[in-house]
């Protein structure tokens, strides 16, 4: 009986949005509204995602045709898309990258509440959009997170986060500046066997699955809840050579200590690895190295709103010094070392930093 109820009526994402709206009397809407977009860019983007393998390109290009009516703008332009000289395997994954960074642009550019947005297309450049009502709010984004696991059929992502303009009406450089700790929303979808939106207002974290019988994300994850310590840890060993001390005595502490030994999980999809650690515990590090001594990863289009999700959850995010959410950008291009995941295995990570005086 409850499953002929729960057909009929489906918590959908759309309905949640909506409820969390009704919390806030004088809200106009806005922010559902371009929640909404983005969800309906994971929906497009997870049509594509199915065409991976030797169909990927293929089916990239027919979705783009079918899907994708990009607006005719002059401040639309994508820096570093793929170019004809590149070779196959990057032509491949940077078909989807450049398709999702399309959607999305697509899709909230048109709904018109967004003027500024961020990507890690090029987190140097916000893109300007014309069309917009009243200027509220600035999204960031990665659209497409492990997109060289594309080539093998394994985990994509999608991570979003929506900030408020600093004065209502009037986009600045400063809206992009903003520590993740002002996030109003955030989220990120998981593209795998079943498609996932997980997504927070900062005071809970609930998860929806696509439906593809209605077309729709129906709430199946109600507010997750992250374990104190996990079980796992997620880091390319590959760079272990170039790890500072901290992160070397951690990783070997996570093999060989009879109390806190872990075992290694890492798929190579930030998304993927983080709500691994957010359904069971564990930790997801991608610490500096001699090559990246500022760490690789965004601050704004992927930590932020990780960090943001996590601590909603009850985890921690840190750079080894500091909470992630309390890092005030200097740039929009900023860049970072992230360990995030289960609470006390951020803090065994700081403490190492501690140890080792690394500053």
């Amino acid at each position: 009986m409850a499953t002929i109820s729960a057909s009929r009526n489906p918590h959908t994402i759309t309905r949640y949005i909506l409820q969390e709206q009704q919390k806030y009397p004088n809200a106009k809407g806005d922010l559902s509204i371009i929640l909404n977009a983005m969800t309906l860019s994971c929906k497009i983007i997870s049509a594509a995602a199915k065409g991976a393998g030797i169909f990927q390109r293929v089916n990239v290009g027919r979705l783009k045709h079918e899907f994708v009516d990009l607006p005719n703008d002059s401040n639309y332009h994508v820096k570093g898309a793929p170019t004809a000289e590149q070779d196959e395997k990057a032509h491949a994954h940077d078909d989807i990258r450049k398709f999702g960074y399309d959607t999305i642009y697509s899709s909230v550019s048109w709904c018109g509440k967004i003027p500024t947005l961020l990507s890690t297309y090029d987190t140097t450049t916000a893109i300007k959009v014309g069309q917009c009502d009243e200027a509220k709010y600035v999204l960031v984004f990665d659209p497409i997170d492990g997109k060289k696991n594309i080539q093998i059929n394994a985990s994509l992502g999608t991570i979003f986060g929506v900030y408020k303009v600093v004065t209502t009406g009037k986009p600045s450089d400063a809206d992009l500046k903003q520590a993740g700790n002002q996030l109003v929303a955030a989220g990120y979808a998981l593209y795998g066997d079943a498609t996932l939106v997980v997504i927070s207002f900062g005071d809970e974290v609930n998860g929806f699955t696509l439906d593809p019988t209605i077309g729709e994300f129906v709430l199946t994850h109600k507010n997750l809840r992250i374990p104190e310590v996990g079980g796992t840890y997620s880091i390319n060993e590959g760079y272990a050579e170039d790890w500072n001390a901290a992160i070397k005595e951690y990783v070997v502490q996570c093999k060989k200590s009879s109390k806190d030994k872990k075992a290694s999980r890492y798929i190579g999809c930030m998304v993927a690895d983080v709500h691994r650690a957010l359904i069971k515990g564990g930790i997801y590090l991608y610490p500096e190295n001699k090559k990246f001594p500022n760490g690789k990863l965004s601050l704004q289009c992927e930590c932020n709103p990780l960090a943001f999700i996590i601590a909603a959850a009850g985890g921690r995010a840190s750079n080894g010094k500091q909470s992630i959410l309390d890092i005030v950008p200097k740039s929009s291009a900023d860049t970072t070392p992230i360990f995030i995941g289960s609470k006390q295995d951020v803090i065994a990570v700081e403490e190492a930093y501690k140890r080792h005086n690394i500053k």
